[in-house]
């Protein structure tokens, strides 16, 4: 049966016991000076009265304060932490360890060492987004991390992107049809040159790290590079290992302004969930 919960959000059975307990203390100590007094014991039982007094006063007027105007400010904030904790337990259980407003939150150089740290000893890493050029573009710390996450550890790497070329010309692809969302976008505009632009950065700087293992096919065979035309994508996708980030594409706002979902775990409901996004995605997709 589910728990009945008060206007603070307690389990309504625990306020009642913790009520009831201290009901009972306070009548046992009352029983306890009353039996002192008999026996002529005066100190310890005008102690022993005052205490018992002083919880049954303490319950009644909290049990009032309670009813009348909601609780105490500390009863308040046990609650709201009631709550919080609880909430917490939810989010952690899904996977879910962080939660940033902005997708281009994780552009800032503190995600960039922290990538660039579990790349140290990724066996895993899937990428997926239209371009990758706000995570990747630009940030040779990061290719280069990469690098030596296959070089050293033979690291699998995925990357998925949009076509840069054919995709973009047929106006139902779905490539054009994000085109034409951010072009809808207030001081959105050259969306289309940026598009290809940044596709065709992306295809380059992750063609070149395999083109350092040439001469090595196993390595050269860690890095897969693959590009979908079909399938529409509804998320971009970074996971190094157990840790991944999911951030949504909304139509109403730029990429870089989605929320972005840090998952942890690969046993939680939302990694496998997001990890097998990824896979139809690549499924679907054309190797380069």
């Amino acid at each position: 049966m589910k728990d009945v919960k008060t206007s603070n959000g307690i389990p309504q059975h625990y306020e009642k016991w913790a009520y009831g307990l201290f009901i009972l203390v306070a009548i046992i100590l009352l029983l306890v000076s009353w039996i002192l007094f008999i026996f002529e014991k005066e100190p310890w039982a005008g102690m022993t009265l005052n205490v018992g007094a002083s919880v049954l006063v303490v319950v009644i007027v909290e049990f009032l304060w309670r009813k009348i105007t909601g609780g105490d400010p500390i009863t308040r904030a046990i609650a709201s932490l009631y709550s919080a904790i609880t909430e917490l337990g939810e989010m952690r259980s899904a996977g879910i360890t962080s939660i940033k407003n902005k997708r281009r939150d994780l552009e800032n150089s503190e995600y960039a060492a922290l990538w660039c740290r579990l790349l140290e000893n990724a066996k895993e890493v899937d990428l997926m987004a239209f371009t990758l050029s706000s995570q990747f573009g630009g940030k040779k710390d990061i290719m280069t991390a990469l690098e030596d996450a296959i070089s050293l550890n033979l690291c699998q790497v995925k990357v998925l992107t949009f076509h840069p070329y054919s995709d973009t010309t047929t106006p139902d692809s779905v490539a054009s049809r994000r085109i034409d969302e951010e072009n809808l976008i207030p001081e959105a505009g050259g969306a289309r040159a940026r598009f290809m632009g940044s596709l065709e950065q992306t295809r380059r700087q992750f063609e070149a790290v395999r083109d350092k293992f040439s001469t090595d096919l196993r390595r050269q065979e860690c890095l897969k590079i693959a590009e979908t035309q079909q399938i529409t994508m509804y998320m971009s996708i970074i996971r190094i290992d157990e840790r991944m980030w999911v951030s949504p594409y909304l139509s109403s706002v730029k990429g870089g302004d989605s929320p972005v979902f840090e998952i942890t775990g690969t046993q939680t409901p939302l990694f496998n969930l997001f990890n097998k996004e990824f896979e139809h995605m690549w499924k679907h997709a054309k190797l380069v």
